[in-house]
């Protein structure tokens, strides 16, 4: 199979993929208990104000009827008004976008290579002090859930030493005008990220230590740099890269817990707050561009397997 099918057929699981997801969660969201336009009026309205402010919403359609004008709606570029934050979907997504954007991407640049290298060195043993700290401390890490690691790092560099704020919400609205409330959040993703790529890393590169290819050229003598780029790294990367791809995809579309944690305001945080408050319109739109930004990732190591790899067919 060539690149333009293989491309193709995924683009096309990635729209059923997502118009199957809309469905869901627009149904799930008709079968939630809650009134919308009760949490916008509050407790003491009259049924009257109720009916009319559905009316003005468009509620007191059929389920079906909405979910058809909301698909069409998105498919030509209207994404259509936020309910809860009365705003054009498509600016909030866009600015919300590119504050996960920047968090996701530093703490990448940062945590991707950082994991790769160090579980290459704890691959080769040299020194055994450090393969055994790193060892012990990954597992530490990754045992620990996303929301502990950020307290623990608020508790420590905030509230004790008072090195960096607790929360990344600014006045601005944007977390670049104080780049300082990046540092907590970026160390949260950086230490989750690294702890797991690292021993992925490790593993598979020991593994590949032992192939019998790698073997056979160490028997040749070849330098040790050739041996680790031109044998090790190719084979002992696979592995890695379907990790990173995760990681990539959960780091832009997810970051639900980091971004809650520390107030920032990203796409994790809008999804939560277009949950509780039933804003669908904006729920869907969110869900979706996540999901897309997941799915493209996994296709982009679909691809970077077949460079790294050409041994690996398309399918």
């Amino acid at each position: 199979m060539n690149w333009v099918k293989f491309i193709t057929r995924r683009l096309a699981a990635l729209a059923a993929t997502l118009l199957l997801l809309s469905v869901l969660i627009f149904f799930i969201m008709e079968v939630v208990p809650g009134d919308v336009a009760q949490m916008i009026l509050g407790r003491n309205v009259t049924e009257s104000s109720l009916a009319v402010l559905r009316q003005q919403l468009g509620l007191d359609r059929p389920a079906p009827v909405r979910y058809w004008e909301w698909l069409t709606g998105f498919l030509t570029g209207d994404l259509g008004v936020s309910i809860s934050l009365h705003a054009p979907i498509g600016s909030i997504l866009m600015r919300r976008t590119g504050h996960s954007l920047v968090l996701g991407f530093t703490a990448a640049i940062i945590g991707l290579p950082l994991a790769v290298i160090l579980g290459f060195v704890a691959a080769l043993h040299r020194p055994r002090w450090l393969d055994a700290l790193l060892s012990r401390g990954t597992v530490v890490i990754s045992s620990l859930p996303e929301f502990l690691i950020a307290m623990l790092l608020v508790l420590l560099f905030s509230q004790v030493a008072g090195w960096f704020p607790a929360t990344a919400a600014v006045r601005s609205g944007s977390p670049l005008d104080d780049p300082r409330v990046l540092v907590l959040p970026v160390t949260t993703l950086v230490l989750t990220m690294t702890a797991y790529v690292l021993r992925v890393t490790r593993a598979s590169v020991k593994k590949t230590l032992d192939a019998e290819f790698v073997v056979a050229a160490e028997m040749k003598q070849l330098p040790l740099a050739t041996i680790l780029w031109r044998h090790v790294a190719p084979n002992a990367l696979l592995p890695t890269i379907t990790l990173v791809a995760g990681h990539v995809g959960w780091l832009i579309g997810g970051l639900i817990v980091v971004e809650a944690v520390f107030a920032y305001p990203g796409l994790g945080l809008l999804i939560l707050t277009a949950a509780k408050n039933r804003d669908v319109p904006l729920l869907e739109a969110t869900v979706l561009l996540a999901a897309s930004f997941r799915i493209i990732a996994n296709l982009g190591a679909d691809i970077l397997y077949r460079v790294v790899d050409p041994r690996v067919r398309l399918s």
